[in-house]
C-alpha cells in the first residue's frame, strides 16, 4: 500500500466526484482508486478484528472517510442519482463498495424515504456480515423508523435463527438510535422474544435489554418487573441478572427487591 498523500487523494476523490452522474463511470474508477490504496500486506484477522466474510481492499479509514465525504456532498445535490449509484455499488463484492452504497443512502435527502426503505428490505438478509446490516438499518431509522419496525416484527416471526439475529440486530440499532416514540413497540417485541425465544437468540437479549436500561431505565426496569410476573420467571429472573450493572444504582436497589419479594 503507498503512503497516502492528502494532494492526490483529493485529486482522485475530486475525480470521483465529477462522475458521480455516471453509475457505471462511477464504478470503474472506484475500483481503481480502492485497488490503488489497497493494504495487499494485511492478512484477514491480522489487524485483531474477525476477517470479513466478503472479499475487501482493506483500504485505509482516511481513504475511505474522504470519499464519504465527497458521496455525502453529491447525494444532497444528485438525489435520484444517488440512489442509482447506491444500487451500483451495492450489486459490487467487495466490503468497502458495499459500506459506500450505504453512506451514499444514508446521506440522500429523506424526502426519498420510500426508496431508501426499498433498498434497505432488499439488501438486508442474513447472510450480509453485521457490520453492513447495522449500517443499512441506521439508515432506515433516520428515514422510516416505523417502517423498519414492520420489517423487524415479520423477521423475528421467522423461527430460523439466521432471520432471529438479524431482527435482534435492527432493534439494537433501533434501541440505540431511534427516538423515544419507538421504546412501546422495542419493548413489545422484546417481550415477545423473552417468551418464545430460541438458545441463540436468547444470549443475545442480555445486550438489547442493557441498551434500553441505559436509554430509559425506569421504563425498562418496568418492562422487566412487569414480565416477570406475567411470564416464565426463570427467563426474566436471569434476564435481570445478567442485565443489572446497566441501570442507575438506585433502579439496581429496585429491582434486587422486587426480586427477593417475588421469588
Amino acid at each position: 500500500m503507498p503512503a497516502v498523500s492528502p494532494a492526490r487523494l483529493k485529486k482522485d476523490v475530486a475525480q470521483l466526484g465529477d462522475l458521480f452522474t455516471s453509475p457505471d463511470e462511477f464504478g470503474a474508477a472506484l475500483g481503481r482508486v480502492l485497488d490503488f490504496y489497497a493494504d495487499r500486506t494485511l492478512r484477514p484477522g491480522q489487524s485483531g478484528q474477525p476477517p470479513p466474510l466478503i472479499p475487501a481492499y482493506n483500504v485505509p479509514r482516511p481513504v475511505l472517510r474522504q470519499i464519504e465525504t465527497e458521496l455525502a456532498q453529491q447525494a444532497a445535490i444528485h438525489p435520484e442519482e444517488a440512489l442509482r449509484l447506491a444500487d451500483k455499488l451495492w450489486a459490487s463484492q467487495e466490503l468497502e463498495c458495499k459500506l459506500l452504497a450505504i453512506r451514499t443512502l444514508e446521506n440522500t435527502p429523506i424526502i426519498f424515504g420510500e426508496e431508501i426503505h426499498a433498498r434497505v428490505q432488499a439488501w438486508a438478509q442474513p447472510s450480509e456480515p453485521a457490520e453492513l446490516l447495522a449500517g443499512l438499518f441506521s439508515s432506515a431509522v433516520k428515514t422510516r423508523p416505523q417502517a423498519i419496525l414492520a420489517l423487524v416484527e415479520g423477521w423475528l416471526a421467522i423461527p430460523e435463527a439466521p432471520f432471529q439475529a438479524m431482527g435482534l440486530l435492527a432493534l439494537q440499532t433501533l434501541a440505540e438510535t431511534g427516538n423515544d416514540d419507538l421504546l412501546p413497540a422495542l419493548f413489545r417485541l422484546l417481550g415477545g422474544l423473552v417468551s418464545r425465544t430460541n438458545a441463540d437468540t436468547k444470549m443475545k437479549l442480555p445486550e438489547l435489554t442493557r441498551m434500553l436500561g441505559r436509554r430509559n431505565p425506569r421504563e425498562t426496569a418496568f418492562f422487566l418487573r412487569q414480565n416477570f410476573i406475567i411470564t416464565e420467571q426463570a427467563q426474566i429472573g436471569w434476564l435481570i441478572r445478567q442485565t443489572l450493572p446497566a441501570f442507575p444504582v438506585d433502579v439496581q436497589a429496585e429491582l434486587r427487591q422486587f426480586m427477593r419479594e417475588n421469588r
